[in-house]
């Protein structure tokens, strides 16, 4: 066989560069690099045949009949039943009832030639029997139940079903002892689950999950209560039959239950091909140019029944017929080559799938298919043609997959506007080679190169598209056209010539670790020094094309100490699942990105994430840094001469057109936010003038000295990392040095997240005198519209150029009342909107909010929700009536969705109305253990239930150091319930210029917030519920120390608070319908328990230690 494997990437390896797309591999004829996925297959039972026929007859390469074997004692055990609801849609599967009498005999199948097989006595022998089976259960006699077995007078081995449903392998020893081992996990009754039993008899390590027995549930390692390692030559052979249905002969601890596509190979499969196995419930379509027992056909294998087609006949004349040659990638006898009608001719000869018309249409969200097959391309002929591989093509709807005359994948659809669409890969196949080539599709998808709706995988790896590709929701106009094999239209038009082996079609998008497994597992194990070289005096890391190997063998990924540069605008984390990156230790590994506009590191799609022990710094800093060299008096404002800092960027005038609307004053003595200042939009050309790359002058009202410093932030809109539409992601010891936005952002995301992770100021850069003056220029974490559970622990913020941590969601818009169980909704963001349509499920929880006092309405649950497109009408009077209370603009787009209720209101809706999706919140969240500091913003911004913080630091913050509430008069509700703040420190808070009377910040710790003037005349209800803030210290506050606002129930216990009130007191927030005269001040809410509170040293603006206000204003 010989097999090209492509590198898409410049780097140095063992001392030799290669350049994109070098041919690492020529003409290898080792058969065993490639591993056969059917390798040595025993037996297979599927329960039906290639047309749809129940049968128990076995396809493995073993031949002889299956005998069903029903005797028992004097009577006969139930027979075999069939039933056609299967776990992967073949046509049936296997019921095994047990006897009336005795439930604990029933039916089992006898496997032909099998006496001598599979015995596992010597030290060399393996075994993997893998298989889906619904479990109903012990039995009213709490029975073990059998699955296979090899076991009589006490001798060999049996697979079975502990009564509490776990995994059990016993085996009988040559000493005559009698052992075995259990899973941990346990399967459901009465659901379809996928099993396998793995005998690894000279197995290297004792382990829990890599001894001699191994066993995985639903394609995943499932651990064994008690470890162990090789099992060596003690098992006793047994000559008996291997039964299926059954632990022993005599019909014994018999099954009850259902069984379908059983397999039993002589060797120990390896993870990834126990997890193919699994998704194989997706596998509609698999011709393998051969049968199970050698003979060349071309006929399909897969769940969907029926003879595959061929066409040979074209407009021009009738094509040559598929051949079927020895020649083959994997070792199988046979595989199939196509010819056209002659060298010049577009034409040629198709396969045409059974039963395809109304499948893999990829016209609706929720689609996906994944093509995979070895392909050796004849090249594009003389008339330099394009060669289809597959397709289900009308000329007016569908889709067709194809090589280009220069070698690159390509994917063309057909969409619901009439236009065609196509997207291709940057890599391209050799002629006349065997590669294995992988096509994903998934309507669900996000966007980019690698994580789009159209993938490409060349030889098991993922291989970037030259363009990036977005969402497929509902594009593909439907194709009432069978799929077809070898072409690309349904008359036999851009025709294949070459060879082609082993396709299969899945309705699913397989993972890249199970597409590894289908090219046969190429390549050696990962070396991550073949990734890294020396570029332009730079260290560089190849991270995207080592992470796709590491993730595709199914390792972690491992980074030694060290800076190395990405050698790409952002990595990728897609579509993958149980994988870890680690690095040598969070102050030795770090990853550069030097790019400001896209994520370093992007989460997407994925489970079970770990990032471990590394820090992320984007590079150059992102900040215009200067000191103040003179100032002058101008007016009611100052001049203020500065000069940049070397190592930073520069006053370039497009640094200058994406300045931050973060900029501050820094002190020149200790490097932190000059208190008493606030922050100002930085503007190019109005208040900040250049005079040259290095000097310019800023035009403000605040004071500074010379020598205090300037931070003017160059807006950015990538992130370090971003975590997207995944579940479960884990930073353990991360580090988040510089950003031009946020920090990390979790966005859609779900599942247990944990974060134990770091953010500061980077070391100085390269020529640089000065240290940075920001970590990011926006806010550290920012977790919105995402559920599960969120824990940060022992995280150390600081330097922030917004919030130390933002937790929200923003509420959607009554755009207009149908009937008293639907309304219409509005939002300016159209994939904000989608995801949130994605998320809901029948029964969530819906909070309808009265604008402006946000006063809490009954409680919904949702019945349905649509997505509706593009909001068309007028924008209601009540709406932007909203916008124009506050001073600001509405947007001119907006995107509109329905909702539906269970029931009818309670309480009247009204256009104008906010409703907050309670899914779209974490279910809970902590904060524990951990430090924020030097923010410029607040510490925390809390708008979200369900929430626990305790045991933090939180230290010299502009605003609140802790703040619940909206944040916004649209867009974000009151939704502040089930909270507990409690053993918190917080020193030096509130301790901007902007505290005052047009301030929606008022206390160290608050609850409630607004952004109305009292022109406005709303009156404040009471939208927040059960806060709980206890413990805390509070010490030097410029206004009060505790404001409640809006609660129902609450205590403010135990707290101490020392000197606040240092600026302000009833003038805070007065404009915006609030104040703070009191060290715990208390309005506008109800059942409020206090008692133990500690006052002392307050500030001149204090008018007393304690106080309800009642309805306030």
């Amino acid at each position: 066989m010989d097999i090209a494997c492509t590198l898409h990437r410049r780097r140095k390896m063992h001392g030799k560069h290669w350049d994109q797309c070098v041919i690492l591999v020529l003409g290898l004829i080792v058969l065993g690099l490639v591993n056969r996925l059917d390798a040595a297959m025993l037996y297979q039972l599927r329960f039906d045949d290639s047309q749809g026929n129940a049968t128990y007859q076995s396809t493995g390469t073993v031949g002889g009949s299956v005998v069903l074997d029903t005797d028992y004692a004097s009577t006969s055990t139930p027979g075999i039943a069939y039933d056609n609801q299967t776990p992967d849609q073949s046509a049936f599967a296997a019921v095994m009832a047990t006897l009336a009498s005795n439930d604990n005999v029933g039916p089992m199948l006898v496997l032909p030639d099998s006496n001598t097989r599979l015995q596992l006595a010597s030290s060399s022998d393996e075994m993997t029997l893998a298989m889906w089976v619904k479990w109903n259960g012990p039995g009213a006699n709490n029975l073990d139940r059998g699955l296979a077995g090899k076991w009589a007078s006490n001798l060999g081995w049996s697979f079975s079903i502990t009564p509490q449903g776990n995994l059990y392998f016993m085996l009988r020893t040559n000493t005559a002892a009698t052992w075995s081992r259990k899973t941990e996990a346990a399967l459901t009754q009465g659901q379809w689950t996928h099993v396998a039993l793995v005998i690894d008899n000279d197995a290297a390590s004792y382990s829990k999950t890599q001894g001699g027995i191994r066993f995985y549930i639903n394609g995943k390692v499932a651990p064994l209560t008690q470890g162990m390692g090789a099992i060596g030559d003690v098992i006793a052979p047994v000559d008996t039959a291997v039964v299926i249905g059954c632990g022993f002969s005599g019909n014994a601890r018999a099954l009850n239950g259902s069984l379908d596509d059983v397999q039993i190979h002589d060797t120990a499969l390896n993870e990834g091909q126990i997890h193919l196995l699994h998704q194989a419930q997706s596998l509609r379509y698999h011709i393998p140019f051969e049968d199970a027992q050698s003979s060349a056909n071309f006929q399909s294998t897969g769940s969907v029944p029926g003879t595959v087609v061929q066409d040979t006949s074209t407009y021009a004349g009738t094509t040559p017929d598929v051949q079927l040659v020895s020649n083959t990638p994997d070792g199988s006898p046979w595989a199939g080559t196509f010819q056209t009608l002659n060298p010049t001719s577009n034409l040629g000869t198709m396969l045409v799938l059974p039963d395809s018309t109304n499948r893999f249409a990829l016209s609706e969200t929720g689609h996906a298919m994944t093509l995979s097959a070895w392909i050796k391309w004849d090249g594009p002929g003389q008339s330099n043609l394009t060669r289809g591989i597959a397709g289900k093509w009308t000329g007016n709807a569908g889709w067709f997959y194809a090589i280009k005359p220069d070698g690159q994948l390509a994917f063309t659809l057909r969409t619901t506007t009439d236009s065609t669409w196509f997207r291709e890969s940057v890599a391209t196949l050799t002629a006349n080679q065997w590669t294995h080539v992988t096509l994903v599709v998934d309507t669900t998808a996000t966007d980019g190169t690698t994580r789009g709706g159209i993938q490409f995988y060349i030889n098991g790896i993922m291989s970037p598209l030259s363009q990036g590709f977005g969402n497929m929701d509902d594009i593909v106009a439907q194709a009432s056209t069978d799929v077809v094999i070898g072409a690309n239209f349904s008359s036999n038009g851009q025709a294949f010539s070459g060879a082609m082996d082993d396709l299969r079609i899945y309705d699913s998008a397989l993972s890249p670790k199970a597409i590894y497994t289908l090219a046969g597992s190429p390549g050696d194990p990962l070396d991550i020094n073949d990734y890294i070289y020396t570029d332009a005096g730079k260290q560089m890391i190849a991270l995207r094309d080592a992470l796709y190997l590491a993730y595709a063998q199914g390792n972690e990924l491992i980074l030694p100490a060290g800076t190395f540069n990405l050698d790409t605008a952002g990595v990728g984390l897609n579509n993958i699942q149980a994988f870890t990156i680690r690095g040598a230790g969070m102050d030795d590994t770090t990853l550069v990105l030097d790019h400001m506009d896209v994520s370093a590191l992007t989460i997407n799609g994925s489970d079970q994430i770990t990032l471990k022990d590394f820090s992320i710094l984007v590079n150059p800093i992102p900040i215009v840094q200067a000191t103040i060299t003179n100032k002058t008096a101008n007016g009611s404002q100052w001049i203020y001469d500065f000069t940049t800092h070397a190592g930073y960027p520069q006053l370039t005038t497009q640094n200058m057109a994406k300045f931050h609307g973060c900029s501050c004053f820094f002190s020149g003595v200790d490097g932190k936010l000059l208190p008493d200042h606030g922050w100002f939009g930085a503007v190019g050309g109005s208040n900040v003038l250049r005079i040259d790359d290095t000097h310019g002058q800023l035009l403000s009202a605040a004071t500074a000295t010379v020598g205090d410093k300037l931070a003017l932030p160059i807006r950015g809109y990538g992130f370090p990392l971003m975590v997207k539409q995944s579940s479960t992601t884990r930073l353990e010891d991360i580090a988040f040095l510089s950003s031009s936005s946020l920090a990390v952002t979790f966005r859609y995301c779900s599942g247990d997240n944990y974060l134990r992770a770091t953010i500061k100021r980077a070391p100085k850069p390269v020529g640089a005198t000065e240290d940075p003056l920001f970590s990011t220029n926006a806010d550290g974490l920012n977790y919105i519209l995402s559920s599960g559970t969120l824990t940060l622990d022992q995280c150390n913020f600081g330097y922030m150029g917004d919030d130390g941590v933002n937790i929200s969601a923003p509420a959607v818009t009554v755009s207009e009342v149908i009937s008293n169980t639907q309304v219409r909704v509005i939002f300016d963001d159209a994939t904000d909107l989608q995801r949130m349509v994605q998320m809901s499920e029948v029964g969530d929880v819906l909070r309808p909010l009265t604008f402006g006092t946000f006063t809490p309405r009954n409680e919904l649950q949702l019945a349905s929700i649509t997505y509706d497109g593009t909001f068309a009408g007028a924008l209601p009077t009540s709406i932007s009536t909203h916008y124009s209370e506050v001073g600001a603009t509405a947007p001119t787009t907006w995107y509109q969705a329905t909702l539906t209720f269970s029931e009818p209101t309670v309480d009247t809706i009204h256009v104008g109305d906010v409703i907050a999706l309670r899914w779209c919140y974490p279910d809970s969240y902590i904060i524990k253990n951990s430090t924020f500091h030097n923010t410029r913003a607040r510490g925390l911004l809390l708008m979200a239930p369900d929430g626990v913080v305790d045991n933090n630091v939180i230290d010299y913050t502009y605003l609140p150091g802790i703040l619940m509430g909206g944040e916004y008069p649209f867009g974000y509700g009151d939704y502040v319930r089930n909270m507990t703040v409690s053993n918190n420190t917080l020193t030096h808070t509130m301790i901007s210029s902007v505290i005052g009377p047009n301030s929606q910040a008022i206390a160290a710790i608050q609850v409630g917030h607004s952004s109305y003037h009292r022109s406005n005349s709303y009156t404040w209800v009471q939208g927040n519920e059960n806060v709980q803030i206890f413990n805390n210290d509070i010490d030097y506050t410029y206004s009060a120390g505790i404001a409640v606002n809006g609660l129902v129930n609450g205590l403010v216990q135990n707290n101490s608070i020392n000197q606040s009130h240092i600026k302000h007191g009833t003038d805070a927030g007065v404009n915006k319908n609030l104040t703070a005269p009191f060290v715990i001040t208390i309005m506008n809410s109800t059942g409020i328990t206090t008692g133990g509170n500690v006052v002392t040293n307050p500030g001149s603006h204090s008018q007393g230690d304690i106080s309800d206000l009642g309805v306030y204003p």
